[in-house]
C-alpha cells in the first residue's frame, strides 16, 4: 500500500524488463571479454616477454651441489673440539673447587 502511493506499477513493470535486459546484456557483455582476456593471454604474455625479458632472480635458491655450508667430516671435527674444550672447561672449574 504505501509503494503504490509512492510508485506506479505499471511503469515500474514496463521498465522493469527493459532494465532487467540491459543489466543481462551488461553482464554477459563482461563475461565474455573476461573469457577473451584469459584465452589470449598467454600470447600477450609471450609478446611482452619480448619486449621485456624476464631479469634473473638475485634471491633464488643456490644449486645444492654449490652450497657453502661445511661437508659432514668438517662438521664433526668443529663438534669435537668444541666438545673437547668444553670438557677442558668443566674440568678447570672442577679443580677450583
Amino acid at each position: 500500500m504505501i509503494l503504490a502511493a509512492f510508485f506506479d506499477a505499471s511503469r515500474i513493470t514496463d521498465e522493469g524488463i527493459a532494465i532487467a535486459g540491459t543489466g543481462l546484456l551488461i553482464v554477459f557483455a563482461a563475461l565474455i571479454l573476461i573469457t577473451l582476456f584469459i584465452a589470449a593471454l598467454p600470447r600477450i604474455l609471450e609478446a611482452v616477454a619480448k619486449v621485456l625479458p624476464e631479469v634473473p632472480d638475485r634471491h633464488a635458491v643456490p644449486d645444492p651441489s654449490e652450497s657453502l655450508l661445511p661437508d659432514d667430516a668438517v662438521l664433526a671435527a668443529i663438534g669435537f673440539v668444541l666438545h673437547s674444550e668444553l670438557q677442558k672447561q668443566v674440568e678447570a672449574a672442577g679443580n677450583t673447587n
